[in-house]
């Protein structure tokens, strides 16, 4: 699950409190200023929300879904709060959810939580692309990057975890020991595929004990848009003891 979704998870536990304790005057006032039911107020937020994502259709990027949800909020959810009745405008917009007693029920939480998965799954993507050197062995820790193909010879895998395509790029390896950095072009990567890159290690990374770290970063150029920047380094360690 994405931190996104585990987020909006424990909002919504967040928000059932928040409705229990409003829950006793949420029935009082069924007509808001503008004479209209909730259900009329709702109808109208649906109309207005249809109408941002017309002009910012999400899945066009993540630059247009944010349009799209300063839409909503800046126009959609202001009208609906000065449209439905005060006992209910706190409440702000979360379509049929019915408060029975002070709470809710699982059947309206579940409502509820189909709406925040369906809003994670639009967000999801609009994404960037996301490059990650990825290890090549079933060892754990630096020593999984370290994919031999012979003496003085390593594989390395990069990968594409994002939702949309990534364009060419560069990964960088720097050698210990003195033994220098070399720049590997790196082919387009289509979401979720991955690439092989071969090279050679240099003789003056190893140490006293015939072992040679190295560092890995991907998209060293910076010419690929992601959603995560932090994720695009790793260390290497190859044992030839």
């Amino acid at each position: 699950m994405r931190p996104f979704v585990k987020l909006t998870r424990l909002w919504l536990l967040v928000l059932s409190v928040v409705i229990a304790a409003a829950g006793t005057g949420i029935a009082a006032q069924k007509v808001g200023k503008t004479g209209k039911t909730k259900k009329e107020c709702d109808d109208d937020y649906d109309k207005c929300d249809a109408h941002c994502w017309e002009q910012y259709p999400g899945t066009s990027g993540a630059d247009v879904f944010y349009k799209y949800l300063e839409c909503t909020n800046t126009i959609c959810s202001v009208n609906h709060r000065q449209c439905v009745p005060a006992a209910v405008s706190t409440l702000d917009r979360f379509g049929d959810i019915v408060v029975k007693g002070q709470l809710l029920t699982v059947e309206d939480m579940n409502r509820l939580a189909s709406k925040v998965d369906n809003l994670a799954a639009q967000l999801g993507a609009a994404l960037p692309a996301d490059l990650v050197p990825t290890p090549g062995q079933n060892s754990s820790g630096p020593l999984a990057f370290c994919e031999s193909l012979g003496p003085n010879k390593l594989r390395l895998h990069v990968s594409n975890l994002g939702n949309v395509a990534a364009p060419a790029s560069t990964t960088h390896v720097e050698f210990a020991n003195g033994g220098g950095g070399v720049d590997l072009p790196t082919p387009a990567l289509a979401a979720g595929a991955s690439a092989i890159l071969d090279l050679t290690t240099p003789a003056a990374c190893y140490d006293s004990g015939n072992r040679c770290s190295f560092t890995i970063v991907v998209d060293s150029a910076g010419v690929v848009s992601e959603s995560n920047e932090a994720n695009n380094s790793a260390a290497g360690l190859c044992d030839a003891s």
